[in-house]
């Protein structure tokens, strides 16, 4: 290689090593857009990571939670969801067989319990000041996302014709996430009723409608001007269901209905309902 060609070589590796002030503002620039970008995606890995932790330890704050109540209340069966757990002793069991006192030593919202077979509903019933008393608090009244199953607060527990139960539809099944099954009709045959228990007496509930809806549909209805505007109410929603019926609800009758939020029809003002009527079981032995 010649001088010049040393020479010329040189030059350009001068300037490859020393970049124009053009190009070193370029550079620094898409430096900082990548760390940038980054934190930004680091940011969002450390905050879904975190929305995963919470609610997985919200679902299982909440499993616990209503173990523990199953094993209160139900004090001569023991407890029949998940793990077998120690009963109540017998002496601390009210008149009917069921453990309401306790409950009520915790709450005094509390006026009643739901199960239904085959499903995670096994809950305590509360009525709060609003319906938004229990939306996101448990039992005792501390922050859950699962909340209660709560009662509209403006009816009468055991009065109005239509006790109307709230319950959030949670991913896990908890709570009315597994209301859904009674859109299967297999499910719904082996399953016409559930049970529906208070302190002054136990409900068997046979089911004569199950379908979705939205909001403004007017299904949250608890009293009645006559028995023919109840009657005329009980026709509407039979029309609604997704199954036709002959179960029949007869003069002077409650009926119980099971409300959750539902996405099909739309993802903010749908709801699944399921409704039936009380009829009164016979007395534990």
């Amino acid at each position: 290689m010649n001088p010049k060609e040393r020479k010329n070589g040189g030059f350009e590796e001068c300037c490859k090593q020393n970049p124009s002030p053009a190009e070193e503002k370029t550079r620094k620039k898409k430096k900082w857009i990548f760390r940038g970008l980054l934190l930004l995606f680091l940011g969002l890995f450390l905050f879904s990571a975190f929305q995963v932790v919470r609610i997985y330890f919200g679902y299982h704050s909440n499993a616990k939670l209503q173990k523990e109540l199953n094993s209160m209340f139900f004090a001569k069966e023991g407890y029949k969801g998940g793990a077998a757990v120690q009963p109540v002793p017998e002496t601390e069991v009210t008149g009917n067989g069921y453990n309401f006192d306790v409950l009520s030593e915790i709450n005094g919202d509390v006026f009643g319990w739901i199960r239904i077979a085959d499903t995670e509903v096994s809950y305590p019933v509360l009525q709060g000041e609003s319906n938004d008393t229990y939306l996101r608090r448990n039992i005792y009244g501390e922050y859950q996302e699962a909340g209660c199953i709560f009662a509209d607060y403006r009816l009468d527990v055991e009065e109005s014709r239509n006790l109307i139960l709230y319950g959030h539809n949670m991913n896990d099944g908890s709570m009315f996430g597994e209301l859904s099954k009674f859109l299967d009709e297999d499910f719904r045959k082996s399953h016409p009723t559930f049970q529906y228990l208070t302190p002054h007496g136990a409900y068997e509930c046979e089911i004569f409608a199950v379908y979705r809806a939205l909001v403004d549909f007017p299904y949250v209805q608890w009293d009645f001007e006559s028995e023919e505007a109840f009657q005329s109410y009980i026709d509407t929603v039979k029309e609604k269901s997704y199954f036709s019926s002959n179960v029949e609800v007869k003069e002077g009758e409650r009926i119980i209905t099971l409300s959750t939020c539902d996405y099909y029809l739309d993802p903010d003002d749908g709801r699944l309902v399921i409704q039936a009527v009380m009829r009164p079981m016979e007395e534990k032995e």
